[in-house]
């Protein structure tokens, strides 16, 4: 019984999760098109049979289930009626028969008797393990109401279903498709220019890259006989760097035991740096043309002494190829570096016309 009774609450169960479905679907806001307006419609109708099917399978197995009751009644009764009638003739058997007979008769009757006990004693649990008619009759009334509930949220889905079907109707005289149609066509043509875009985006990209690769190979041909004509003379005053120049013809970074930014370099580092390029240029001209000439003006004004040997024995060497001139307010620093010096004479004429 209580299989049956859960049977008919998971049915009723059923009933209200399909006739809860076509609600959701009803509260959801949704295009209004014809189409879902009609499969609304559909999910509904088909909801309400649900419900209406399940409807007639409680009410049928509530019916079931009363009738089992009172069969149940009904053999307990016959248990009873039969116990007393094995009993009174039992009795009266008794008074007719011998001892011996009744003896066994008596044991017979006593284990018929406790058969009948156990059955009686199993009618009893059954019974009272089945909920009461009451709790069932209640049970059945609260999904009844259930039901009708879910027949009025079918009678208000099957209104609002009237009312979007005519909102599409009108929807329709509005020229809706019209501009639908007009959409796409926007859509497309905006959809085209984006591709033409991307294309000439990635043409852009292409020919960048193109002419950095372009300006990177020319400027590292030009550029490499002159970094092969400085780096002896940086050898020889910065022993193991690697000296690099950029488009420019600018010193942007050295390399000695980590790479280290020009900038960052001290003032007389940075000029002595910019001394040896000069003289790169004038060893590549003299290569080139057969004649150079370097001049320096007031420079190297911040090394060190032991950098400044260094720096002379270079510009010496390079003397013994090409004409360096050095001007300079400070001579003392420059007199170990040999060579001629000059001086200014005024000229009397340039003089007087001043």
């Amino acid at each position: 019984m209580r299989k049956q009774v859960a049977q008919l609450s998971a049915d009723l169960a059923q009933a209200s999760t399909l006739l809860a479905g076509p609600l959701q679907d009803a509260q959801q806001p949704a295009p209004p098109t014809p189409e879902a307006a009609a499969e609304v419609e559909e999910k509904t109708a088909f909801a309400a049979e649900e419900a209406r099917q399940i409807e007639r399978t409680a009410q049928a197995s509530y019916e079931a289930i009363q009738a089992q009751h009172q069969s149940m009644q009904a053999s307990l009764r016959e248990v009873e009626q039969a116990v007393a009638q094995t009993q009174r003739e039992e009795e009266a058997s008794l008074a007719r028969r011998p001892e011996e007979t009744l003896t066994a008769d008596l044991l017979q009757a006593r284990q018929a008797l406790l058969i009948a006990k156990a059955a009686v004693e199993q009618c009893a649990l059954k019974r009272a393990q089945a909920r009461p008619l009451a709790m069932l009759e209640s049970s059945i009334e609260r999904h009844e109401q259930k039901l009708e509930n879910a027949r009025s949220n079918i009678t208000q889905l099957t209104g609002d279903i009237r009312e979007r079907e005519a909102r599409v109707r009108m929807a329709e005289g509005d020229g809706i498709d019209e501009q639908i149609a007009q959409a796409s066509r926007v859509f497309e043509r905006i959809r085209l220019e984006r591709e033409g875009y991307e294309r000439e985006r990635a043409a852009l990209d292409l020919l960048q890259k193109t002419l950095s690769a372009a300006e990177q190979e020319q400027t590292e041909r030009y550029l490499a006989p002159l970094l092969r004509t400085m780096q002896p003379a940086f050898s020889s005053v910065f022993p193991g760097i690697v000296v690099s120049l950029d488009t420019q013809f600018k010193v942007p970074e050295i390399t000695r035991k980590q790479t280290e930014a020009f900038t960052c370099l001290s003032d007389g580092t940075r000029e002595q740096i910019a001394v040896l390029v000069r003289l790169g240029f004038a060893e590549l001209l003299h290569a080139q043309h057969g004649t150079s000439l370097l001049v320096l003006d007031d420079a190297l004004s911040f090394s060190d002494s032991q950098r400044l040997e260094r720096v002379f024995d270079v510009l010496a060497e390079a003397a013994t190829r090409f004409q360096i001139l050095v001007l300079t307010c400070h001579a003392e620093s420059f007199t170990a570096l040999g060579g001629r010096r000059l001086s200014l004479t005024p000229i009397e004429s340039l003089t007087e016309l001043r």
